[in-house]
């Protein structure tokens, strides 16, 4: 094993210790999707740093550049979810409460109003109001 890997998962493995330690420390809890955003952003940056003390061999070039395109994807995807989602949650949960207030104030409202009465229903033993004639339409009168 190449000593530059070595050297990037001790400081990956360093990294996540120190960020579990830094969680239970402060007695919230360690949710392992954090735990691999951490590994995935530092083994993104760990790498892009060997690159630059490590000549990469001719025939690796493409396959760097394919890896370190994907592990950029994460490391984004990553910072999106984590810095993203935050900037308007403050407005949004206002507003989703005021919202959740009104539909129950509508629902209450809707309780306590007294049931409609349904029309009565026609009798289906009731001559007709019209007959027509053969030949003749039903047309409404003129005004």
């Amino acid at each position: 094993m190449s000593t530059a890997f070595l050297f990037l998962a001790s400081v990956c493995a360093m990294a996540i210790a120190g960020f579990v330690a830094g969680r239970l420390l402060s007695n919230r809890s360690v949710n392992m999707r954090d735990v691999v955003g951490v590994a995935i952003i530092i083994g993104f940056l760990g790498s892009l740093s060997v690159l630059f003390a490590i000549p990469i061999p001719k025939q690796n070039e493409q396959l760097i550049v394919y890896m370190l395109g994907q592990l950029s994807g994460f490391a984004g995807g990553i910072v999106a979810y984590h810095y993203g989602q935050k900037a308007g949650d403050a407005e949004l949960d206002k507003a989703r409460v005021d919202n959740t207030g009104k539909l129950a104030d509508a629902v209450q409202a809707a309780i306590a109003a007294p049931a409609p009465m349904p029309a009565p229903a026609p009798d289906p033993d009731a001559p007709p109001e019209l007959e027509l004639e053969p030949g003749q339409t039903a047309r409404a009168p003129d005004a």
